[in-house]
């Protein structure tokens, strides 16, 4: 299965601090499946260093290990342009447009998009940990 990640309100708390799990979260996701960052801090192949330097200020050394597993995509205006709709996948973002909801319908989706909310649930990864 391929997943998709944004990186702050996902992987980044509020205040610049790691996500509660996140090494272990990032460590099954990593291992089990093909990962992607679906984030504003990398939206091509040329900003995958920009996807990094923001983790790396962040994210303990273990989770940054496996951070540099997690392969860029490329899109412009929405995010649902890199995705690929023909596989399996999950899309973990703390913010949900409507006209992404929109896409991710039209190609009966919209059960692969998982909603992070670190703030009124921070140990949420280890509960997705499960959806791994």
């Amino acid at each position: 299965m391929k997943l998709y990640f944004d990186i702050d309100g996902v992987l980044v708390a509020q205040g610049r601090k790691p996500a509660n799990y996140v090494t272990e979260f990032l460590k099954i996701a990593t291992e089990k499946h093909d990962c992607y960052w679906l984030t504003t801090h990398c939206k091509n192949n040329s900003e995958i260093t920009t996807a990094m330097e923001h983790v790396k200020e962040v994210l303990p050394a273990e989770a940054i290990f496996y951070c540099e597993r997690i392969k860029p995509t490329e899109w412009f205006h929405k995010k649902s342009e890199a995705i690929d709709f023909n596989s399996d996948f999950l899309w973990f973002d703390d913010v949900s447009f409507d006209f992404e909801k929109e896409v991710l319908a039209q190609h009966n989706k919209s059960n692969s998009f998982v909603l992070v909310d670190l703030i009124n649930n921070p140990d949420q990864l280890k509960e997705l940990i499960k959806l791994l």
